[in-house]
């Protein structure tokens, strides 16, 4: 009775918890958002209805980038889903977002030669 009360936790602990492909459910999955030097787009497709955007970055610990008001949901389609923006080189950045009623994430780095690197 021992034995199988130390493999049983083990396996588990091996196994990592069952997820059933819900995984970082609570922000959503992968998905790139269109940047360059000074614009920010979040969707390029018409069809394409954003209601909840927040970005950030690492800058001085953390740094509000923009961010729209939760409990206001907008109704934005493109070209309305891009915002100018500089951002800055050097920095990592985060956001959260929702097109179509699915939450999504996004993380990238812009390097000093401002390229972009997603995760």
């Amino acid at each position: 009775m021992l034995k199988k009360l130390v493999i049983i936790p083990a396996m588990l602990i091996l196994a990592g918890c069952p997820s059933s492909n819900h995984e970082g459910a609570e922000i959503g999955l992968s998905r790139w958002i269109n940047i360059d030097q000074e614009r920010v787009c979040y969707s390029l497709d018409k069809n394409d209805v954003l209601t909840t955007y927040n970005l950030s970055s690492n800058e001085d610990n953390y740094k509000l980038i923009i961010a729209s008001d939760t409990r206001r949901p907008v109704t934005l389609s493109y070209p309305d889903t891009c915002f100018n923006l500089k951002l800055n080189k050097g920095y990592q950045y985060s956001t959260l977002y929702k097109i179509n009623g699915k939450q999504y994430h996004y993380e990238f780095f812009i390097d000093n030669n401002f390229n972009v690197v997603g995760k």
